[in-house]
């Protein structure tokens, strides 16, 4: 038992230099600030650091630098020239209300709900 929790400590140890080291090298070592905090338990933080450790940090940069570039062509761009392929056009899907008490809708958010997770969890959504 004593020998689990001391691998599991390395472990945690060797996590938190890599994921430290990175954050430094890539200008993201603000999101580690709370992990000086005691009173968020160290399963909690071994599970932030692995999430983390995911991350692609080092191609962030060049992901924003390339968000920040389609956004400054776009200010400049006219609408009327918009290729098709790039035009997008009005939803014409299924709506509901989040608020609705009908049985089917919940049904169809808690589906959109999975759907929306499933595709988080397997890396086909991003936000910046």
């Amino acid at each position: 038992h004593i020998t689990q929790h001391h691998t599991m400590t390395d472990d945690y140890d060797a996590l938190l230099a890599s994921v430290t080291s990175r954050c430094h090298a890539t200008g993201q070592s603000h999101i580690l600030a709370h992990l000086s905090d005691a009173s968020i338990p160290t399963s909690a933080k071994h599970s932030f650091l692995r999430s983390i450790d995911e991350i692609p940090l080092e191609k962030l940069s060049s992901f924003l630098s390339g968000a920040l570039a389609e956004e400054e062509k776009l200010k400049t761009m006219d609408p009327a020239n918009v290729p098709a392929e790039d035009k997008i056009e009005p939803f014409e899907g299924t709506s509901a209300s989040t608020t609705s008490s009908d049985a089917a809708t919940a049904q169809l958010l808690e589906r959109a709900h999975q759907i929306g997770l499933d595709a988080i969890e397997s890396g086909k959504v991003a936000a910046l």
